[in-house]
């Protein structure tokens, strides 16, 4: 494993630190997770603000995943012989100036271009995280301490856009960009001073390239990955109109955001912890609820019915960005500084194509479509999966 090894040690103390060093890497991912899907939770308040669309404000997102998937894979090859920390700081003090240049911009233009700065370091800090949180944990357990780090990914996803929906229903999403850059700004400031350096051993030259047995399953990991995230933010970037048709909006809207991200914040904890023994068993199940959820929100007839089907949405998918990356790094033991600068792409391409798919379906069709299409689309990506994992279930 790269980076420097941080000794053994079994003392409360040491152990407080490696829990604290970990807290810091998972706000870190919390953080950029949560401006990246900023515009769900604050497109109310942006098209009031700034007189555009709800589908123009959804492009948001795919501008910035756009961003990520092209800035990615170069940053990492830039990047890859400097100290850990010297990146992840610089990531987050990025993001500090993307968010409060946003919190700025006098149309939606300028918001597009600050949204792009952030987009480059977000690639950047999701391939160097897993590296980092494997180095600061003791031996034998670094899948443990990446999947802690990755918690903060997956709770970003998920309570990220309730935290914004909240602020801006009552103080105004310019408001809210400046929380996040000032957030972003604490946490710089903390893995400066907490962080080791996390110093990388001297690397060869740079190549994306797996061995053989190990580039056939983890690539089709990644097609599955992208197309279960396209069908579920085709939905999500316009949660805002679909609950509005079900007649939740307002405080309202901002109350099930909520309750939809404190739903995935504590499946994803708890499914954590059965990750490593059962990791083809809770990533299906997570598939199957999030399918169930969906048609329900579809078909919903009231809006109580349509708030839980949002609520168990919530609570499926916010289990699949750790199912996903942790299994996408015991398929590539050895070779993660290649498989995550692919994964990361693999996620974006689908946080880009299900905004563009969105805000092209949304313009032609109800708002309340769009769950149907996303359960429909993730339906079939895990009957894929289920293929991928039935000759392994065959072996003596």
């Amino acid at each position: 494993m790269t980076g420097t090894q941080a000794p053994p040690a079994t003392s409360p103390t040491d152990d407080q630190l490696r829990a604290t060093r970990l807290f810091l890497l998972a706000a870190g991912l919390f953080v950029f997770l949560t401006a990246e899907m900023y515009p769900v939770g604050a497109m109310p308040d942006m098209t009031r603000d700034l007189g555009e669309s709800d589908a123009a404000v959804g492009r948001l997102v795919t501008w910035y995943a756009v961003g990520v998937g092209v800035a990615a894979i170069p940053l990492v090859m830039l990047t890859r012989r400097m100290p850990r920390r010297r990146v992840i700081v610089a990531c987050l003090l990025a993001l500090f100036v993307s968010m409060a240049m946003a919190a700025l911009a006098p149309n939606l233009l300028v918001v597009t271009i600050a949204r792009f700065i952030g987009a480059a370091a977000h690639g950047a800090i999701f391939a160097v995280v897993p590296v980092a949180a494997a180095s600061l944990a003791r031996r034998g357990a670094e899948a443990k301490s990446v999947a802690s780090a990755f918690l903060g990914a997956s709770v970003g996803v998920v309570a990220g856009p309730p935290f914004v929906a909240a602020i801006s229903d009552h103080l105004g999403w310019r408001v809210a960009s400046g929380i996040i850059a000032a957030i972003a700004l604490g946490v710089a400031i903390a893995s400066q001073l907490k962080l080791p350096p996390l110093e990388p051993e001297a690397p060869g030259e740079f190549s994306l390239r797996l061995p053989r047995a190990m580039a056939g399953p983890f690539f089709t990991l990644c097609a599955v990955v992208a197309v279960v995230v396209t069908a579920h933010n085709a939905a999500w970037a316009f949660i805002a109109p679909i609950l509005a048709a079900k007649g939740i909006s307002g405080t309202a809207f901002a109350v099930e955001l909520f309750v939809y991200g404190v739903a995935g914040a504590l499946t994803t904890a708890y499914a954590s912890r059965h990750l490593d023994a059962h990791p083809t068993r809770v990533t299906m199940l997570a598939l199957g609820c999030m399918v169930v959820a969906l048609l329900a929100l579809t078909f919903s007839p009231a809006a109580a019915v349509a708030a839980i089907a949002a609520a168990a949405w919530g609570g499926a998918f916010g289990v699949l960005p750790v199912a996903f990356q942790t299994r996408a790094l015991s398929m590539t033991p050895g070779f993660t500084d290649a498989s995550t600068p692919i994964y990361v792409v693999a996620f974006q391409v689908g946080i880009s194509l299900g905004a563009l798919v969105g805000s092209a379906l949304i313009t032609h069709v109800d708002a309340t479509t769009l769950p149907l299409f996303a359960a429909i689309v993730t339906a079939l990506a895990a009957l894929s999966l289920v293929q991928q994992h039935r000759p392994e279930s065959r072996r003596p």
